[in-house]
């Protein structure tokens, strides 16, 4: 009985067109959601509005929260990425909640959506329906920032997972395989403006159906799928 809050995707857009004087307020959307038993007639949804503003006297970025919701600054001692938000709803019985926002994100990963992932120190791995993998460094970082990719599945991925040593992934599709490719960058295979990962092994048809998932064992000598 978890209560749920969302809160709309591009509200950090929202901040930054008030900053750059785009336009001085805008409405934002929040909804709060929290199942409760049959025999209790309450609502299990409340979608309320926020209003973005810039007060002009301070030259602060203001919340005013309506519809049934609650919302404000869970501090003000930083930018507003990192402030966070309380955002609450009474007749849900949700108190204040902190809802964290991103500090970074990375768009269009993948043309078909991110199926799995899996992050490892500065590494992040997504994979898709098309069967690649997608390797980005999360982290802001002085060194190259260009993706690298795997490739070898022909099937949607369906699991991700890095080795301990956080230099090795472990992949499953529904290509009926499971396939290991490392960080590094295959001098052979990449091109200009591609660098594709070194797949050193594939463990074809281990099942016959899709391998839906799989788990590495210790240090990584074995693995189960």
């Amino acid at each position: 009985n978890l209560p749920k809050i969302t809160i709309q995707h591009d509200f950090l857009s929202v901040i930054a067109d008030i900053q750059t004087g785009i336009c001085t307020a805008e409405d934002i959307w929040i909804s709060c959601y929290r199942l409760y038993p049959k025999s209790e007639t309450k609502p299990t949804s409340v979608h309320g509005k926020v209003r973005v503003v810039l007060d002009e006297e301070t030259g602060k970025i203001e919340l005013e929260a309506r519809l049934g919701v609650s919302c404000q600054w869970a501090t003000t001692e930083a930018p507003y990425h990192l402030r966070g938000l309380l955002i609450g709803c009474s007749s849900l019985d949700i108190s204040p909640t902190l809802v964290r926002l991103p500090s970074r994100t990375l768009p269009s990963l993948h043309r078909g959506g991110v199926e799995c992932m899996d992050v490892a120190g500065e590494w992040m791995v997504t994979g898709a329906s098309d069967g690649k993998l997608r390797l980005d460094r999360w982290r802001q970082s002085s060194e190259g920032q260009e993706p690298r990719y795997g490739r070898g599945h022909v099937g949607d991925l369906t699991s991700l997972q890095f080795f301990p040593s956080g230099q090795v992934i472990l992949s499953t599709a529904t290509d009926l395989s499971a396939r290991i490719f490392s960080v590094d960058v295959s001098p052979i295979i990449s091109q200009p403006g591609l660098q594709l990962l070194l797949n050193p092994r594939t463990l074809a048809h281990p099942h016959t159906r899709a391998v839906s998932s799989a788990a590495i064992i210790g240090r990584g000598e074995e693995i189960v799928t």
